[in-house]
């Protein structure tokens, strides 16, 4: 029984950045209607940004640094949006123009990475790195838990200021019908920009979440891009309260088939999962957007 508590709580705590990582992937598709097959690697320059903000910084608690990461994700959402979605927006592609331009963003970013990073395998070390404090019997990982509190922590503030801002509002309105929202003085354009920003922030931030454990090369979002999307689809696209369920569920059901299968079974039973889901429920576990709804 303390062995499944223990592998219960690892997946929970793991599950908190698969759901914030997921969040940002749904509300651009919720709000823009696209779907960013580069999200992993917006995660890779997440944590790369985190990386380097460390280094250059003198060693300053990740956390702390997002008060430098996030801008900077959020500049390079924009950066990403005016070279490769506006054109196609308010030209003459179509749904096909936008997979090839997404695909190969994920592309150059990767080779980008490979070229000024290099392959190498990095990692920085906090005073917590590694630590861990017991819990009843239950050893709880230090960075992981700070990893999943700044998840939960992000997604409130989120989900408050999409219920309760002006801009929220604008931005859920331009989700739900972007001709009625534009008559009734939005700027849709202006929306788009924002939301942008705001998919590449909870990317950035589920980068910083896990750098204190993890490490960052070239194609490390390669698989995150697989979970974001497993997360996306089951809670439902653009569904910002179902990715993040959702996330806390696949965190658990990888963390069991990891402990339980084998160690490498955690993607094969995140992909049996979406199997079951799709056979059931194609539209998703919970398929009314709260883009639309505000919930």
């Amino acid at each position: 029984m303390q062995i499944l508590i223990q592998t219960l709580i690892d997946g929970l705590l793991m599950g908190g950045i698969y759901g914030i990582a997921s969040v940002g992937l749904s509300i651009i598709f919720g709000t823009i209607k696209i779907v960013n097959f580069a999200h992993g690697e917006w995660i890779m320059v997440g944590m790369y940004a985190t990386y380097f903000v460390w280094s250059f910084t003198g060693g300053i608690d990740p956390f702390v640094g997002l008060i430098i990461t996030i801008p900077i994700m959020f500049f390079f959402g924009l950066i990403v949006f005016f070279l490769t979605i506006r054109p196609i927006l308010y030209g003459k592609g179509n749904d096909s123009a936008f997979i090839f331009s997404t695909v190969g963003t994920s592309l150059l970013l990767q080779n980008l990475a490979l070229l000024f990073c290099s392959a190498n395998y990095l990692a920085i070390k906090t005073p917590y790195t590694g630590k861990a404090f017991q819990l009843l019997g239950i050893s709880v990982s230090v960075p992981r838990i700070y990893a999943c509190i700044t998840a939960v922590a992000l997604s409130f503030v989120l989900t408050l200021f999409l219920s309760k801002s002006y801009l929220g509002k604008a931005i859920r309105a331009a989700a739900q019908d972007r001709d009625t929202a534009t008559l009734m003085g939005i700027k849709h354009e202006k929306v788009f920009i924002i939301t942008m920003g705001i998919g590449a922030i909870t990317a950035g931030v589920a980068g910083t979440a896990l750098m204190p454990f993890f490490y960052v090369f070239p194609t490390v979002g390669v698989s995150f891009s697989l979970i974001s999307f497993v997360v996306a689809i089951i809670g439902g696209l653009g569904n910002l309260k179902g990715a993040f369920i959702c996330g806390l569920i696949l965190g658990v059901t990888e963390a069991l088939g990891t402990h339980y299968i084998a160690s490498d079974a955690g993607l094969l039973v995140a992909f049996a999962l979406l199997i079951v889901v799709l056979i059931f429920r194609p539209q998703g576990l919970w398929p009314q957007s709260t883009m639309r709804r505000g919930g």
